[in-house]
């Protein structure tokens, strides 16, 4: 089946087929609007619309992979999975506490604009988010460095967009694009936000294993 309509292709779209292929493996998030930082405009990213158009074809193909293809119409993202537990992305315990923040921002910033998906956020909102989260609180790795690597870790896989200047500035801000929804889920934020509400740390580690699950698209290392 996947040999049959691969064929029909054109030479070009062979080509963009690999080419998207390969992003997604790498980046896993692909998004309907992309943010040109040439022309400081959105606009409708042509890898989504080629997905969106050929989903079937991308997802006879990762299938090969033990890899699933899913699509938010609504959101605009397009993600891939691990349906085997050992492909998960595992990120560590700095950059999912830096996840959590911004999806809670997230949330807060859509609600009172609906109408809004990719929200704006700079390096002064996101520290002061940080301590108001009393996220310190929970690692001493959680510096203004470390911060800075988790926000480029993310924006490389599209789940961040950089706006102006580099996170390694001392003044920089960033798009959040929708696919922050999709990182860490419903349930888990629930697991983070009650362990984020105590006091002991140790209680916090301890309930880290519990946010372990199949169906996550990154998984908690909890190595400190």
């Amino acid at each position: 089946m996947f040999e049959e309509e691969y064929s029909k292709l054109s030479r070009g779209d062979r080509d963009l087929f690999k080419k998207v292929v390969n992003m997604l493996l790498y980046s896993s998030f692909i998004t309907r609007k992309a943010y040109d930082k040439q022309l400081k405009i959105f606009k409708t990213n042509p890898y989504y619309m080629f997905v969106d158009t050929n989903y079937s074809l991308f997802e006879d193909y990762l299938s090969f992979m033990d890899v699933s293809i899913n699509k938010d119409d609504q959101d605009g993202v397009i993600y891939t999975s691990s349906v085997s537990d050992y492909s998960h992305i595992k990120i560590d315990l700095p950059t999912t506490l830096i996840a959590f923040a911004l999806r809670s921002y997230y949330e807060g910033e859509v609600s009172k604009n609906p109408t809004e998906s990719f929200i704006l956020m700079n390096n002064v909102q996101i520290m002061n988010l940080v301590n108001e989260l009393g996220l310190s609180n929970l690692t001493k790795r959680l510096s203004a460095t470390t911060i800075a690597y988790s926000l480029s870790y993310l924006t490389s896989y599209n789940i961040l967009n950089r706006f102006v200047g580099t996170y390694s500035e001392p003044s920089y801000s960033f798009y959040i694009t929708p696919a922050i929804r999709y990182v860490i889920s419903p349930e888990k934020m629930n697991i983070l936000y009650n362990s984020i509400t105590k006091t002991d740390e140790d209680e916090y580690q301890s309930s880290e294993d519990t946010t372990n699950s199949d169906n996550n698209i990154f998984k908690i290392d909890s190595e400190e």
